[in-house]
């Protein structure tokens, strides 16, 4: 019998860590409708703001009108900087470490001087333990306006101050609830696209150059904040799916746990019927 008491009591505790994964779940599937609909209500006006900004830019004879905007020569020994984002927490399946295997690939292919940048305890343990100098971490962190307009301020006085000539960003971004993609993206110097046709008749107040102090700093504090947003959505719905994917992993052991229950149970109580049955031959047999 204590071989069907060990297969009992590891039933007992797979349908625990069950119960918790199914919780885990439950939490992050919450969670993250919260996240998506602040990313999707922020988007447009990310989107509108930078045509805004686009068009200001193209009323300028200056291409290198505001500090955010100026792109350094190649005799420039500033130097790169890296801001990697991930999560302070695991239980997300793959998601974290995509992002530090493809920050460290970047990093390790660099022929520059380059300053890292870290938003999360993940990325933060993980490139301490490796000696990777972090200028700046920021840890235990939510998508909040509060996060972002700091990260944004920071950065941008670090580039102002030719600290790096460039600066990059690897993040994950969300493609689908199942689908996650790692992102490489320059968010320094701001880049410009191609403007939309908007009426900027009442803009320029009190002029181009006045308008682009205004909103330069507030879009490249959006575009964190898009970065953080995000990153958040990916990270829960990896955790989503790792969760879910545990959840039916323990299932399908307590099923065959339970087989090897029956079985044992079995063979237990057929082993007592035929002691039994022998001790009541042999006193027959006396």
């Amino acid at each position: 019998m204590a071989n069907v008491r060990d297969i009992k009591n590891r039933i007992k505790s797979i349908e625990n860590i069950q119960q918790i994964t199914k919780a885990m779940k439950m939490v992050a599937s919450a969670r993250i409708k919260k996240v998506e609909r602040q990313l999707k209500s922020r988007k447009p006006y990310c989107e509108r703001l930078f045509d805004i900004i686009d068009e200001v830019i193209s009323q300028l004879d200056e291409p290198n009108a505001h500090p955010l905007l100026e792109k350094r020569s190649e005799g420039d020994e500033a130097g790169l900087a890296l801001l990697v984002v991930t999560g302070d927490k695991g239980l997300c399946g793959a998601y974290n470490m995509n992002v530090i295997r493809t920050a460290e690939r970047f990093l390790k292919k660099q022929q520059r001087p380059i300053r890292l940048y870290v938003v999360g305890n993940k990325a933060f343990r993980y490139f301490t333990r490796k000696l990777y100098k972090v200028v700046k971490e920021y840890v235990v962190w939510d998508p909040k306006d509060s996060l972002a307009t700091e990260i944004a301020f920071f950065l941008a006085d670090e580039f102002i101050n030719r600290r790096f000539d460039e600066l990059w960003c690897i993040y994950t971004q969300s493609v689908t609830r199942l689908t996650q993609r790692v992102v490489e993206e320059v968010l320094l110097p701001i880049k410009r696209g191609e403007s939309a046709v908007i009426d900027t008749a009442d803009i320029f107040e009190p002029s181009p150059a006045a308008t682009l102090e205004l909103l330069l700093p507030r879009y490249f504090k959006e575009l964190v904040m898009r970065i953080l947003l995000d990153s958040r959505t990916a990270e829960l719905s990896a955790r989503v799916n790792a969760m879910a994917n545990a959840t039916d992993n323990a299932e399908s052991v307590v099923n065959e746990l339970r087989l090897n229950y029956y079985r044992a149970r079995q063979d237990a109580i057929t082993t007592e019927i035929l002691e039994v049955t022998s001790g009541a031959e042999k006193l027959n047999k006396k």
